[in-house]
């Protein structure tokens, strides 16, 4: 019998405010499965592992989620919209400070489920770059992940919220409502 591997980051990752496609691109990106250039070179599948977004650095996923200057910049605006000071870059540190520096239960679901589609907005931005060549712009990545919120709000406003909670989420909302 093997020893069960423990994922700490598996209760960041699979939380029921987000949605399952970006439950399954965080997954791939905790597990270092994402197809990545570098890992696509690996494989033999590819010969260029250059980053599509950047264009000057490997592309693995540490620099993909973290290192990139377009995916820093979506990271610093969502930190920014929710009022969140971080230094850590790299995937599980930014759940784990997130998760604490949050007060409150909902808060900290959305704040989770914020990080969850903007993993996923990453990834859907690279996609695009690779294979379409196309770079989308920081503000339209930014008011898609801000869409998805607004969608998703009301599923995690209910009537068993403490002041605190409500009053964080009505302060995200109006952040959200004047970045549109």
């Amino acid at each position: 019998m093997g020893v069960k591997e423990a994922w700490p980051w598996g209760r960041w990752v699979w939380r029921k405010l987000n949605i399952p496609k970006h439950n399954f691109i965080c997954w791939l990106t905790m597990h270092q499965r994402l197809m990545t250039k570098t890992r696509l070179c690996h494989l033999g599948i590819s010969q260029d592992d250059r980053c599509r977004m950047c264009g000057m650095h490997e592309e693995t996923t540490q620099h993909l989620f973290f290192e990139c200057p377009f995916s820093k910049i979506f990271l610093h605006e969502i930190l920014l919209w929710l009022g969140i000071h971080i230094q850590q870059i790299d995937i599980a540190g930014i759940w784990r400070r997130m998760a604490r520096i949050t007060k409150g239960k909902r808060c900290r679901e959305v704040v989770l489920a914020i990080v969850a589609t903007l993993v996923y907005w990453i990834w859907k931005a690279r996609n695009k770059a690779v294979w379409e060549y196309k770079l989308p712009t920081t503000r339209y990545v930014i008011q898609q992940i801000k869409q998805e919120y607004r969608t998703r709000k009301i599923k995690f406003v209910t009537k068993n919220l403490s002041i605190r909670e409500n009053e964080w989420i009505d302060r995200s909302s109006k952040n959200t409502e004047r970045g549109r």
